[in-house]
């Protein structure tokens, strides 16, 4: 019986102790993605995307810089207000709805405003909307 139990302790320890390697390596790749893309919304990340991209030497540099700084600028500007009207655009689709909805249906419309609020505060998009647990066991 123990020269059973050894060899599949081995096997489990190597099991999870990979699968932790593997929930931390994505974490990281996931978080270094989306710093790039969070950093190409200032007009220094601007200017440093496009420069890789296409790989300029420092006499294009020159040239281009001054114009991505400037289309760096509108396009965080442009960034900033389209965040402002989605926002304001489900505001106001709540406030219009929400006199027309059940009170289970005003709790997963809320449960939803929670969600959107830890992702528009910076938190991860790819964990599960907990409402979605509560919908199957509805039915």
């Amino acid at each position: 019986m123990k020269r059973r139990i050894k060899p599949v302790l081995i096997i489990l320890v190597t099991l999870a102790i990979g699968f932790a390697l593997g929930v931390l390596t994505t974490g990281q790749f996931i978080g270094r993605q989306m710093k790039k893309f969070k950093e190409r919304n200032t007009e220094k990340g601007f200017v440093n995307y496009f420069n890789q991209i296409l790989n300029t030497d420092e006499e294009q540099k020159k040239v281009l810089n001054p114009i991505l700084k400037k289309y760096g600028a509108i396009y965080k500007e442009a960034t900033k207000t389209y965040l402002f009207t989605i926002d304001s655009g489900l505001n106001a689709f709540e406030a219009e709805v929400t006199p027309h909805l059940k009170q289970k249906q005003i709790e997963k419309l809320e449960c939803f405003k929670k969600h959107r609020n830890k992702f528009k505060n910076g938190f991860s998009p790819y964990h599960r909307h907990k409402g979605n647990k509560k919908r199957r066991k509805d039915k």
